[in-house]
């Protein structure tokens, strides 16, 4: 069963029967999911892009940025495909220049919450966004970050340093959480 939410985490409804459901878990990138459903009116209705579908076997939750119909199998069929709430930190542009000294994660946290949770520039903030606390996982480094997409950092510190980046969603708030 797939919970439907709007952007702003209200819920909408829920899909209980598929056809199709893909959804592909990544250790240092946003993950992907793809749907294939009837092309129910409601099934459309709920189906919107940038809507948000909950597994509630899983902790994250993916935003739906492509739909298409087509008449497979002689039945209508709607095909969404998403991609996880931590994609939204591509909206993010890292302002300024950042000279750190400290541990990846850290260093991911400082950047997450200049940029996402509590900028200096309101226009920038996202609701209903938090970060799960520091684990104090690995050591000191040195990097200098600047003017880059803040998901594009993100994931590099992660693949460099052998981390995990993950949307945490509950239905009413996302927790970015480094492990």
């Amino acid at each position: 069963m797939l919970n439907v939410y709007d952007k702003n985490f209200n819920r909408l409804g829920i899909i209980g029967k598929f056809h199709y459901l893909l959804w592909r878990k990544k250790y240092s990138s946003f993950c992907e999911a793809e749907l294939i459903v009837d092309a129910t009116k409601e099934n459309i209705a709920l189906l919107q892009k940038e809507n948000i579908l909950y597994r509630s076997d899983d902790n994250e939750a993916m935003y739906i940025y492509y739909r298409r119909f087509s008449d497979d199998n002689n039945s209508d069929q709607l095909t969404v495909k998403c991609f996880s709430l931590a994609k939204w930190l591509d909206r993010r542009i890292v302002w300024g220049i950042y000279n750190f000294n400290d541990t990846p994660e850290n260093i991911i946290h400082t950047m997450m919450n200049n940029e996402v949770i509590t900028p200096s520039n309101i226009d920038r903030k996202l609701n209903n966004v938090g970060l799960t606390d520091v684990k104090n996982i690995g050591t000191a480094i040195t990097m200098q970050v600047s003017y880059k997409s803040l998901l594009d950092k993100i994931e590099e510190i992660c693949n460099t340093h052998d981390l995990g980046f993950r949307s945490i969603f509950n239905g009413s708030n996302v927790l970015f959480d480094v492990y």
